[in-house]
């Protein structure tokens, strides 16, 4: 039983919780051990923190998931739409070290798809998921502060700050045109389709140590007292992404490929941060559009009042201080918040910019590509600061096609 939750900087912005603690310690030789009456005893309800050592998840490379098209209208083909198929292969959680490709082979590139090891501490034991209910305070979306009884109630998951790296990877395709004839290029017809693998070195913390956070709650719109959520993204660690495949691969659909080792798109030295809503005065809402099956998500807009405008781009909360910057491109002055809420504008790095100037030609740093050969052609490091997202809303269209 954990005494209190250790969550770094988390930990200090929430009182401390006596929590019971289900061990999942995930080896050949333990299983998950139930609590004895005892252990029951002493619960008090406020949250349950789940550890996991020495964790590995596989599946088959031919086990998949698929999101199926449907075929479209004849007006709709006849205007250039065709049904499209996705499938995602075989999707591993393995630890650091030597690493194979999907058919076992040893690869010579450390973003191989299958590593060979265990995650030691994929949530350790003093660094756990926490899942709990709780009430936050905050500025609700007509500006009132929350902080007493009002409170709404948050179901949240919170990730570990700290973890060991480890790989997640799939292999996917794409099929596009599925029951009509498509060119292959070579007077031949066929299915039009594309296999691409994706393979992740890291961890979803940040290098500063955010962890990545969901959060359920009813939204405190008193016009449209809806259900929502909040997601705090956060990732750090190297990406690879290729599509180039060996003589010897089946190189057809629904049959495990064999990619090059080492070639592709690659990213190194990532630390991406990106928090998508604030309790309680933006949300990420569901809703249908009307017909066909079509639906929405949305990501609230910010309300326009003042209180909930301070909240979400200053760190005072009350009121924005702004201070002159150096002038842009053109020669003018700019005037900035002197100091934005941290916890609401993301960023978005590839390559290492702790040491200024990043060594941006360097091969592991930052963003370049690879041939089958081993020629690198490295095009430098890139960053995004500063992201907040006042509005934004995804329609589909295509249900009724």
């Amino acid at each position: 039983m954990i005494r209190e939750t250790i969550m770094q900087k988390y930990a200090r912005q929430r009182l401390p919780l006596t929590l019971p603690l289900l061990m999942c310690a995930v080896t050949t030789s333990h299983a998950l051990e139930p609590l004895s009456d005892h252990d029951m005893a002493s619960i008090k309800g406020q949250g349950l923190a789940i550890a996991l050592d020495d964790f590995r998840y596989e599946t088959a490379p031919t086990s998949y998931l698929e999101i199926v098209g449907q075929a479209p209208s004849q007006s709709a083909t006849d205007n250039g739409w065709h049904r499209g198929d996705a499938r995602y292969y075989g999707l591993h959680m393995t630890g650091e070290g030597a690493g194979t490709d999907w058919h076992g082979n040893a690869c010579n590139d450390d973003l191989c798809p299958i590593g060979s090891n265990v995650i030691s501490d994929f949530a350790p034991v003093y660094n756990p998921f926490l899942v709990r209910v709780f009430q936050y305070q905050g500025y609700d979306y007509q500006g009132n502060l929350l902080q007493g009884v009002d409170r709404p109630t948050v179901l949240e998951t919170i990730g570990p700050t700290a973890s060991s790296s480890w790989r997640w990877s799939f292999w996917g395709e794409m099929e596009v045109g599925k029951g009509s004839a498509c060119p292959d290029g070579n007077g031949n017809t066929g299915y039009c389709g594309l296999q691409s693998q994706t393979v992740i070195l890291g961890k979803p913390i940040t290098r500063a140590g955010d962890p990545t956070i969901f959060r359920l709650m009813q939204t405190a719109n008193s016009d449209d007292p809806t259900f929502g959520f909040t997601y705090q993204s956060a990732l750090s660690g190297d990406f690879r992404f290729s599509v180039n495949q060996t003589d010897s691969s089946p190189d057809s659909l629904r049959s495990v490929p064999d990619f090059s080792d080492s070639q592709g798109l690659t990213f190194r030295n990532v630390d991406a941060f990106l928090p998508l809503g604030r309790l309680h005065s933006q949300a990420i809402t569901l809703n249908s559009a009307g017909t066909d099956g079509n639906f929405i998500i949305e990501l609230t807009a910010i309300p326009p009042v003042a209180a909930v405008y301070n909240d979400i781009y200053c760190n005072q909360g009350t009121s924005c201080d702004t201070q002159t910057e150096s002038t842009d491109f053109f020669g003018n002055s700019v005037q900035a918040i002197s100091a934005p809420n941290p916890e609401t504008h993301g960023y978005v790095r590839w390559g290492d910019f702790s040491t200024p100037p990043p060594n941006s030609t360097a091969t592991d740093n930052g963003i370049y590509f690879t041939d089958p050969d081993g020629s690198v052609a490295n095009i430098g490091v890139a960053r995004i600061e500063g992201i907040l997202i006042q509005q934004m809303k995804l329609t589909t269209n295509g249900a009724g096609l």
